[in-house]
């Protein structure tokens, strides 16, 4: 979260507005499902954005077997290569570090956990390393491939010699650097996808890795531009038709796919000296990507600058959450405070009724769609609200607003600034 803070030279919000961040970013999506019969999922998966090295961490961990001893241990195990890779130490020993930490199954004699880790910067550059995870797959617009990974030296060998049991075959950690490209997506699943359908009639031997890669690819040239998410979604749900909907082991997907980023602007408030209202509504008729205004006042200082007229929208009515109004050219005008905090809550919660459409799910899927937010946050102390004698830094909106921020770019990757006038 960026904060800016313009005492004097309102003028430069416009002109920033124009210059912002790089021209390609990184979008994530992951979904996963557990195995059936199951209350646990035995998949984790962690992410963690570093704004300020440009960077997007994430990792797939798959636990041995199912259940809760695999949640625990493929926790332990996302969280220790999220870590090691955020340190940014070098992918090969990273995988040996987490190879020799992890315990051996004294049953089955190998490793609990396998896991990928991709450390992705806004450039395309891709520090992989995986251990005995399918993939990952290079997707785009000329169909698909294996991510270029090489072999190391075995890892944190375990040889068990006992008359009834074999010993224990190596284990290899791959590491490697891949570009991916503008347009491109970069792949990887746990082995409950390549693997769905085992023993059925139509894949007896699993969907199998060939065949996945080429439905993301056929799927890719069917859906251009398809999000990171729906992918992944997809991914997901057509895994789980090949197991008659009952999933045999957990099944996980992580999709990132990098792009030019999509960009939103999000006025609340009016500002504290009335001159600069007229620098605001520029901003918001320059904006190089969509905008919403949140709250009645704001809405009505842009229309009265930009000579436009707001329309009350009454046709979808809830009883929690007041109505959107409509403007030329901005693409959503909501009520403030009451739709503001119901935005938050949704975030931090994770959950929402799909048949509930309101102002407060039209700004949460705008903000859910984009990738650069910034908020122009008026700091006049709304009297309606709150009690003027109050302290600034404990007024409403600003805290509302942060607290905002920081739930977007914590948990949902998202680069924010906040401009305060």
């Amino acid at each position: 979260m960026t904060i800016l803070s313009y005492a004097t030279d309102i003028e430069s919000i416009a002109d920033d507005l124009w210059h912002l961040g790089p021209e390609s970013t990184v979008e994530v999506g992951h979904a996963k499902v557990q195995k059936d019969g199951e209350h646990a999922a035995g998949d984790t998966i962690r992410m963690r954005l570093l704004p300020e090295e440009d960077r997007t961490i994430v990792v797939l961990s798959d636990g041995l077997g199912s259940g809760v001893k695999a949640s625990v241990l493929s926790s332990l195990t996302a969280t220790m290569a999220l870590e090691y890779s955020a340190s940014d130490i070098d992918p090969a020993r990273v995988g040996g570090i987490i190879m020799r930490t992890l315990p051996v199954c004294s049953v089955r004699k190998i490793r609990y956990a396998t896991f990928t880790a991709c450390n992705i910067r806004a450039s395309g550059q891709c520090d992989i390393v995986n251990f005995d995870n399918p993939g990952p797959f290079l997707v785009g617009e000329s169909g698909w491939s294996y991510a270029n990974l090489t072999k190391n030296e075995p890892v944190g060998d375990v040889v068990v010699d006992t008359p009834d049991r074999p010993p224990t075959r190596p284990s290899f950690v791959s590491a490697g650097r891949v570009n991916v490209a503008v347009g491109q997506y970069l792949v990887t699943v746990s082995d409950g996808v390549t693997q769905a359908g085992v023993g059925s009639r139509r894949f007896p031997l699993g969907w199998g890795a060939d065949a996945f890669g080429q439905f993301l690819a056929d799927t890719v040239a069917r859906l251009p531009g398809i999000s990171a998410q729906a992918l992944a979604d997809m991914v997901i749900s057509t895994a789980r038709s090949f197991d008659a909907g009952s999933p045999k082991d957990d099944i996980s997907c992580v999709v990132i796919y990098r792009r030019q980023p999509r960009r939103l602007l999000v006025a609340t408030g009016p500002p504290i000296d009335p001159a600069r209202d007229a620098d605001i509504a520029r901003a918001v008729d320059r904006f190089p990507g969509k905008t919403v205004l949140a709250g009645g006042t704001t809405a009505n200082l842009v229309a009265r600058e930009l000579g436009r007229r707001v329309r009350v929208d009454l046709h979808n009515r809830d009883p929690e959450i007041p109505p959107v109004s409509h403007m030329d050219d901005v693409d959503l005008i909501t009520e403030g405070t009451i739709t503001v905090s119901r935005v938050v809550e949704l975030l931090e919660s994770g959950t929402r009724d799909p048949a509930r459409i309101n102002g407060a799910t039209m700004l949460l899927d705008r903000l859910l769609a984009s990738d650069e937010i910034h908020f122009i946050v008026g700091t006049k102390i709304n009297e309606a609200h709150q009690n003027p004698s109050v302290p600034m830094e404990l007024e409403i909106r600003r805290n509302l607003i942060k607290r905002l921020c920081t739930t977007l770019e914590e948990r949902y990757l998202k680069h924010t600034t906040i401009r305060f006038v």
